[in-house]
């Protein structure tokens, strides 16, 4: 198992699920459950994804911006149970890769993880070309 995925969470059940998602894949996931724990963990783990669960690490606008200037190459997966979050209006459309509702369907995370991946190692790949185009993950 390569390329680390931390999962940051606050429900170590569903963090753990998650976890066991991604290794069936795999992938290696590391859990979370705070904001502090990310920073170093990205350093340490070297992982450009992060999949966080909004409904139960509350973060704003700011916290996004600054991890993403941080790591710019970091991608974002947001996991929530609401459909709609106005307070993360900005970070929706600059600092997060795809929102996910609960509970996650295994298919579409792994779906949008080798698409993170395939984009880092070949970024001149048509996303058309990969199926990736025109795909919603944000409704159910």
């Amino acid at each position: 198992m390569n390329d680390p995925i931390i999962v940051i969470d606050a429900e170590r059940t569903h963090c753990g699920a998650i976890c066991k998602m991604l290794e069936a894949h795999g992938y290696r996931g590391i859990q979370a459950q705070s904001l502090v724990d990310i920073t170093n963990l990205i350093q340490e783990s070297d992982s450009r994804v992060v999949i966080w669960n909004l409904d139960t690490v509350p973060v704003e606008n700011r916290q996004f911006r600054n991890l993403k200037k941080k790591h710019p190459g970091l991608c974002i997966l947001a996991v929530s149970e609401r459909l709609f979050h106005p307070e993360l209006k900005e970070a929706m459309t600059t600092s997060i890769y795809a929102c996910l509702c609960k509970p996650v369907d295994p298919d579409d995370l792994i779906y949008l993880v080798k698409s993170i991946f395939c984009n880092a190692t070949n970024p001149r790949k048509n996303p058309v070309e990969k199926g990736m185009v025109g795909r919603s993950f944000t409704t159910k």
